[in-house]
């Protein structure tokens, strides 16, 4: 198991658009706890896509479940990640939210115009259909 004072150790802390994130890369899924998902506060309702995501090579932490509220999303580093997801996204309910112009010019990681990145890829389902309820499988 990860010590905590070695597991933030050289981790860049990301207080930034769209949540206060953690970004990490974990494939062993021993690694992958609760107490971890706390850590990088993730919603309860992303815990099991997160977690496959982790296993699975993706640098991610930027996430949010929607709360009823929004339009529930994940987003993870572009170059990472094994690919299984990409191909699977749609079992989810999410869609990939491609950058366009307005990308260039943001400031943050992520584009308030089309709720895309740059340097981040995004994926985005339905307001009214959190991923919770939604029982895909990597």
């Amino acid at each position: 198991m990860i010590d905590d004072e070695d597991f933030f150790d050289g981790m860049e802390i990301k207080p930034e658009k769209p949540q206060d994130s953690i970004e990490i890369n974990i494939i062993d899924p021993n690694e992958v706890t609760s107490e971890l998902l706390d850590r990088m506060n993730i919603d309860i309702g992303m815990r099991s896509l997160i977690r496959d995501l982790l296993i699975h090579g993706y640098n991610t932490g930027y996430s949010c479940e929607g709360h009823g509220v929004y339009a529930p999303y994940v987003a993870f580093k572009k170059g990472t990640g094994d690919g299984t997801f990409e191909k699977n996204a749609g079992e989810f309910g999410l869609e990939l939210r491609r950058p366009g112009p307005c990308c260039l010019s943001i400031n943050d990681n992520f584009c308030s115009l089309c709720d895309s990145s740059i340097d981040y890829v995004v994926y985005r389902g339905e307001k009214d259909k959190p991923i919770s309820l939604i029982r895909g499988q990597l």
